[in-house]
């Protein structure tokens, strides 16, 4: 088992303020915990958390009854370095209060099981560089001097996936307004809003985009151009026989290291994942780095988004499409289909190779 310490203490100057896990229910405990938890990183602790049962002190008065700081808690907490729940008190439990609380709860955990590759990435980058797995803005782009202005209410996960929670009351204010937030995006770069399917408009980085609304089901999440991101298809299981589908979004050319543990931690393989544009197209290229563990899954998915291509050529032998996804799934080897609905072109890849090249070619 790999070793880990649940502490709620630490050395001196760790940090000038009360630990996150000694929190009250509060819409400004809410938005404290993005400072602590960056701060915390910053310090040398990657691997920090709210509890998303932290409300000491006011359990029965604050939250009780009211969904809307639960559920703006709970999307938070889905999104930090150590996701944890463990509730003390029947008033503060999700499933405690009627829909959509619960489910608007649930769609942002299952996310994050299925964004745990991520997470593993980002941490394996840590141990490498130091750069937490939560980062401040100003971490990704020092040159921008606007990112400091966003320190408390933005924050990535590694360098490519930007999360903005709504950190203010609306619906169950005295005087209810509707669930605007305003949310800056660096320069230097555009990027995509996310979406569980297809692709939305890219936007122009450099800009402070004012109020965006963002409903109880709704959080503002944003990809950078370029990026690589793994996840899960369907939520992880313990036994990490999920396939992975790694999405690679329009834009700059770009690399990416993924780290591909077993449950010990002890033997992994490292991965590297290159695109870059060509005259045809795009091609991307997986090679195993290290490879001291061969992992369960027999296949994997590249989701190239943006992109409905009329060729493809895996390890240099050109493949047919096939009609659905249905088919790609039971393909007994390489292969792939376009999504024109979703602008995605996929291609199902069998693990059985130290070094894969695929050259897509677009309509």
């Amino acid at each position: 088992m790999r070793n880990f310490t649940i502490a709620s203490d630490g050395h001196a100057e760790l940090q000038k303020g009360p630990l996150t896990d000694d929190m009250t229910s509060s819409w400004d405990d809410l938005r404290f915990n993005i400072s602590e938890v960056l701060k915390l990183g910053l310090h040398g602790v990657p691997i920090n958390t709210c509890s998303n049962d932290s409300f000491a002190h006011s359990v029965g008065r604050n939250i009780r009854g009211n969904y809307e700081l639960m559920t703006r808690w709970m999307q938070l907490g889905a999104f930090l370095p150590w996701c944890c729940s463990g509730y003390r008190n029947q008033f503060i439990e999700a499933y405690g209060f009627d829909e959509p609380v619960p489910g608007n709860c649930r769609k942002y955990f299952q996310l994050r099981s299925r964004l745990n590759q991520l997470y593993l990435d980002a941490a394996y980058q840590c141990d490498q560089t130091g750069m937490p797995v939560l980062r401040a803005l100003f971490l990704n782009d020092p040159d921008d001097p606007v990112v400091y202005a966003h320190l408390e209410d933005q924050f990535t996960i590694g360098r490519d996936f930007l999360v903005a929670p709504v950190l203010t009351r609306h619906e169950t204010a005295n005087l209810p307004t509707r669930p605007y937030r305003d949310v800056y995006l660096p320069r230097g770069c555009k990027w995509y809003p996310f979406e569980e399917e297809g692709i939305a408009r890219p936007l122009e980085g450099g800009r402070l985009y004012r109020s965006l609304l963002a409903d109880l089901s709704q959080m503002p999440i944003y990809v950078r151009d370029g990026a690589i991101l793994p996840f899960r298809l369907g939520i992880a299981r313990e036994d990490g026989t999920n396939p992975l589908s790694i999405r690679i979004y329009p834009g700059q050319d770009r690399n990416y290291q993924m780290c591909l543990r077993n449950p010990s931690g002890q033997d992994f393989r490292l991965l590297e994942i290159e695109h870059r544009s060509t005259r045809q197209g795009r091609e991307v290229r997986i090679r195993r780095i290290v490879d001291e563990r061969t992992p369960p899954e027999k296949h994997f998915y590249l989701a190239l988004k943006g992109s409905c291509s009329s060729c493809v050529r895996i390890c240099g032998f050109e493949f047919e499409p096939v009609s659905s996804m249905q088919e790609l799934e039971v393909a007994p080897g390489h292969a792939w289909c376009r999504s024109e609905s979703d602008l995605t072109t996929f291609v199902k890849l069998q693990d059985d190779s130290a070094e894969i090249s695929v050259l897509v070619s677009h309509l």
